[in-house]
């Protein structure tokens, strides 16, 4: 399905036309369990990107790749190969790559605050709420929407174009994944 095409108008994309790549030094939370390491994001194309997540010496825990109708699971280290979490990442960094694909229909939610707008989004990938900054038009943050709790929160930090800070969780699950820009 096509996006409406006055979707592009409203928002920015998380990592924009300028982005090549980018080493986030990272923790990442999934139940009792805590990874540290660093994540190295690079656009292989206009269509897809590529994530490696390893820690401080070198150990691989995924090599992921995204297209846009793909999802692509080079390496995963065995413990971490469960489907669920497999497509909990692929949703949630599919949301940050392509934030503007298989919406189906785009909802303004009033807001009182002068400074940024909200949006609700029917898409492919279920019900989001993208908050935006009004004077940017950067996205600062999506979650899904359900009647009951918020499955996927991901909260966005930028210095000037570029996004220097992301922060995944999803409660239900005890998954929490913080990333932050150590070199573009």
């Amino acid at each position: 399905m096509n996006t409406p095409p006055d979707t592009i108008k409203q928002w920015k994309p998380v990592f924009d036309t300028s982005f090549q790549k980018g080493l986030f030094r990272t923790t990442m939370d999934i139940g009792k369990n805590h990874l540290t390491g660093f994540i190295f994001i690079k656009k292989v194309s206009d269509t897809s990107y590529r994530i490696l997540f390893s820690n401080e010496i070198g150990m691989k825990f995924f090599d992921l790749e995204f297209r846009e109708g793909e999802f692509i699971v080079h390496y995963c280290f065995p413990s971490m190969d469960r489907k669920s979490l497999m497509k909990l990442l692929d949703s949630d960094f599919r949301i940050l790559f392509f934030p503007n694909l298989g919406i189906k229909k785009i909802s303004r939610v009033k807001t009182e605050k002068e400074n940024e707008k909200i949006f609700t989004i029917n898409s492919e990938q279920g019900k989001w709420r993208y908050e935006v900054l009004t004077s940017s038009g950067k996205i600062f943050f999506i979650g899904t929407i359900s009647r009951f709790i918020s499955k996927a929160r991901i909260k966005l930090d930028y210095s000037g174009d570029i996004t220097t800070g992301i922060d995944i969780s999803n409660p239900m699950i005890n998954l929490s994944i913080i990333m932050n820009l150590i070199s573009p």
